[in-house]
C-alpha cells in the first residue's frame, strides 16, 4: 500500500471535501494513474493553515472528467475519495512532524513541496 501527500489550497479543499474527489492537472496524470484502490490519501492544506487537515482512502480508479468543481483551475484526471479521518483541529506541519512521518522521505527543506509516496519495496519520490 502506498500513502501519498496531497497538497492543495484552502479553497480547493473545501471542494475536494465536498465531492469527495481528487483531481490533478495534465502534468499530474501519470502520478494519477498509479493510484489504486485503497491508498490513502494524506491531505496538506496551504497557507494560511499549513497543516494536514484530512486523511482519506482512494474508492475509484481514475477517470477523465473536464467538468467544473470549482476549483481554481481544470484538473480533470479524477478519483473518487471517501474519509478515514476528519481533523477537527488541523496538523501543523512543523519541523518535528516531518521527521515522525515515515511516508516524507526525503525531509530536506528545498524538497517540501514534491509529492512523495511509499511502495511495498521501498520508497520513490516524484517531483512535480
Amino acid at each position: 500500500m502506498r500513502y501519498w501527500f496531497c497538497i492543495t489550497k484552502p479553497e480547493n479543499w473545501e471542494k475536494i471535501k465536498e465531492h469527495k474527489t481528487w483531481g490533478v492537472e495534465d502534468r499530474y496524470k501519470t502520478t494519477m494513474k498509479r493510484l489504486t484502490l485503497d491508498e490513502i490519501l494524506v491531505f496538506y492544506v496551504t497557507s494560511p493553515g499549513k497543516a494536514i487537515e484530512g486523511i482519506y482512502k482512494v474508492a475509484s480508479e481514475w477517470y477523465y472528467n473536464e467538468t467544473s468543481l470549482g476549483w481554481d483551475k481544470l484538473c480533470p484526471y479524477r478519483i473518487k475519495i471517501n474519509p478515514l479521518v476528519m481533523l477537527s483541529t488541523p496538523i501543523p506541519l512543523d519541523e518535528k512532524l516531518i521527521e515522525e512521518l515515515l511516508f516524507i522521505t526525503d525531509k530536506r527543506l528545498e524538497n517540501r513541496g514534491r509529492i512523495v509516496w511509499r511502495k511495498p519495496e521501498g520508497y520513490i519520490r516524484l517531483s512535480p
